[in-house]
């Protein structure tokens, strides 16, 4: 979570720990995934309909597609879903 703090704040204040905005937390995704897939993990990717926060490919296909969101209840992780299958061609098969 540290460096995740250092990278950008959202909130925070009298107090209060500043919570990880979701670039912050993409960022941080994105360099222990490109350890793991040696620089095949993007971010900010466009992909079929929109940009998506967080994608891999493998040759010519997606393996793994992500959004990366601070938890604002159940309306919004609707959204959020909505979001990921607007990004979905009929060929992403691991949705």
């Amino acid at each position: 979570m540290r460096e995740i703090r250092q990278h950008g704040s959202e909130g925070g204040g009298a107090g209060r720990p500043a919570l990880p905005t979701p670039m912050a937390i993409r960022d941080h995704f994105l360099v222990q995934l490109n350890g793991q897939y040696q620089g095949g993990a993007t971010g900010e990717t466009f992909n079929y309909e929109g940009k998506t926060d967080i994608l891999i490919r493998d040759g010519d296909r997606n393996v793994f597609i992500a959004e990366c969101k601070i938890w604002k209840g159940e309306t919004e992780l609707l959204k959020a879903v909505d979001q990921i299958l607007a990004y979905l061609h009929w060929r992403d098969t691991k949705a």
